[in-house]
């Protein structure tokens, strides 16, 4: 199954039902513009931005799903008398993604042409069925990219950069850094290089803070032979 990603909220934001907006993303992650979504990076090798969910109340147009022609139409609340609109559904791709890298599989709005990328099917099991055959699913919005880096000793550098333009406030799992193991007892010291200091080990998570566009720059030691 292809993740066609509308990004942010979904099924799991159970209190507060979501819609699906064709607006730009936050700021920093727009749906404009390809080269301002996250890179691939080794745990999540095809990236990108589709559209995002928001509260309902705020959404700024409606969908229509004309059964006959198995599109998803979309016309502004404040219609400005312009022709509707189309849900694309643009398979992934080897290359032309961020930096000439894979291409993540995308949703986008555009003319209503007929063809695989403008059909959609709702099953009984409430899933939202592109023609090529692939599912659209919810993903959370990316805030924070990570770098790593093996080093001699059972270390590795981590360096965990905000790209997003709000601050982030986050825990980050040792489980998504290659070759560390920090299941041991004693856990993984972890050593901040910007602040030149050791912070307390940890086995799971790694508490951080970061501001608009800054960086923590860790290295991490492993409790256990990798």
């Amino acid at each position: 199954m292809v993740d066609l990603d509308p990004q942010v909220g979904g099924p799991t934001d159970a209190a507060t039902e979501k819609c699906l907006e064709v607006s730009s993303g936050p700021p920093g992650q727009t749906t404009q513009q390809e080269s301002s979504c996250p890179p691939p990076t080794r745990g999540f090798p095809s990236s990108g931005c589709g559209h995002t969910f928001v509260d309902c109340a705020k959404a700024t147009g409606t969908w229509f799903h004309a059964g006959n022609l198995s599109s998803l139409t979309y016309s502004q609340n404040d219609s400005d008398g312009g022709s509707p609109k189309c849900l694309h559904a643009n398979p992934a791709a080897g290359v032309g993604g961020f930096y000439g890298g894979p291409k993540a599989a995308i949703t986008a709005v555009g003319s209503c042409t007929s063809g695989n990328s403008t059909s959609f099917t709702f099953t009984d099991a409430g899933e939202l069925v592109a023609g090529t055959g692939a599912c659209l699913v919810a993903r959370r919005l990316y805030g924070v990219q990570l770098w790593s880096k093996q080093l001699p000793g059972k270390k590795v550098a981590v360096l965990a950069v905000n790209i997003a333009q709000d601050g982030q406030k986050f825990s980050l799992p040792l489980d998504d850094v290659p070759g560390v193991s920090c299941g041991g007892p004693t856990g993984c010291a972890v050593r901040d290089v910007w602040a030149r200091k050791d912070l307390s080990p940890q086995r799971k998570l790694v508490p951080l803070t970061l501001r608009v566009h800054q960086s923590a720059f860790l290295v991490l030691t492993s409790s256990t032979q990798v």
